[in-house]
């Protein structure tokens, strides 16, 4: 027994394949151009990729040539500030051995200074010791004669008058 229904070509058969192929070959020309497309946004994203990479790698390389930079400074600063404590260190060093020679010096001049100043007060005052003792010794000299001779004046006035 056959086909009951042999098959046939039909009108609506043949468009209905021609439209299937139409539509095969606009759907591969589709998804190509789709595929082109986003190969194209793809390229376009890994170029911008590619440029924010360098660009970070570019501010990576500024910021490690400021920190060299400021790591350079700051050891120029630490060296400065070193050798100006130094400096410093050794420079109030040497003023002050050199103050302390001179109070020194100073002490001794001013200790030799009051001890000639004493000596030589004591000799004045010895001398004014010898002034005033001569001075008295000549005024109780004196005193004695006055007293002496008023004495004398006395008794001869008293011999005289009561005789």
């Amino acid at each position: 027994m056959g086909e009951r229904y042999p098959r046939q070509s039909t009108p609506c058969r043949k468009s209905s394949t021609a439209s299937r192929s139409a539509l095969r070959v606009r759907l591969g020309a589709e998804a190509q151009g789709f595929q082109a497309k986003e190969l194209g946004n793809f390229a376009s994203y890994v170029k911008r990729i590619d440029q924010q990479f360098l660009h970070l790698q570019n501010s990576l390389d500024v910021i490690q040539t400021s920190n060299a930079s400021e790591t350079e400074a700051l050891a120029t600063v630490r060296k400065v500030l070193k050798d100006t404590h130094e400096t410093f260190k050794t420079s109030f060093g040497a003023w002050s051995g050199r103050l302390e020679s001179t109070c020194e010096e100073l002490s001794m001049g001013l200790k030799l200074a009051g001890v000639e100043a004493f000596v030589a007060v004591e000799a004045e005052m010895k001398a004014m010791s010898s002034s005033v003792d001569a001075a008295m010794r000549e005024a109780l000299e004196h005193i004695d004669f006055g007293c002496g001779a008023l004495k004398a004046l006395t008794d001869d006035n008293s011999k005289k008058g009561l005789m």
